[in-house]
């Protein structure tokens, strides 16, 4: 049995830091990890998808439509773009930061939370990762592994896998902070 998770968000919010420890995670408690990432303009805040699948054994890293797990959603719009993911037995975690692309700019109009439910049509616990490490740290790097945090009850990966990874992925100097982060998302 695979489990199925979508990791979305823009470029510049730690997502490829996100499936690092989330993967490196799965790893240190034995199961088989495929991952696969689709993103454009990353460095200037592009759309970014990582599919993370693990299991037994796991032969492809992409996601079938309507067969993912878990939906970790960093911005509201990336998470609405994971509709064809989503099945009524999806678990998705988005959070409430809103990063307006150029097309809402120019008139487009940014979906609502009752819409992007409707359009996902699964369970959806909404966050506020991006406000809340800002108001801790002063900015929003963190919302990731805050992120983790919220999502970990969840997975079947024990909690001192996902710990160690952390240990072992972030940088020594954010590690205390990345800890503080993860706990502080686990509470919800």
């Amino acid at each position: 049995m695979a489990t199925n998770i979508i990791i979305t968000g823009v470029g510049g919010q730690g997502i490829l830091t996100l499936t690092k420890v989330l993967a490196n995670a799965a790893l240190l408690a034995g199961y088989d990890v495929k991952s696969a990432e689709t993103h454009g303009l990353a460095q200037r805040f592009g759309h970014i998808e990582v599919h993370l699948r693990f299991g037994d054994k796991i032969y492809s890293p992409l996601i079938q439509e309507r067969d993912a797990h878990f939906i970790i959603a960093l911005e509201m719009l990336e998470g609405a773009r994971c509709a064809p993911y989503a099945s009524p037995k999806t678990l998705t975690f988005i959070d409430e930061y809103m990063l307006t692309p150029t097309s809402v700019k120019m008139g487009a109009r940014y979906p609502t939370k009752k819409e992007i439910e409707k359009l996902l049509g699964c369970k959806i616990i909404w966050t506020r990762a991006a406000k809340t490490v800002e108001e801790k740290t002063g900015n929003i790097l963190g919302a990731n592994i805050f992120m983790l945090g919220a999502v970990s009850k969840y997975l079947p990966i024990k909690e001192r896998y996902l710990i160690n990874s952390i240990k072992e992925i972030i940088k020594p100097k954010f590690v205390k902070l990345n800890l503080d982060l993860y706990k502080l998302g686990r509470r919800l």
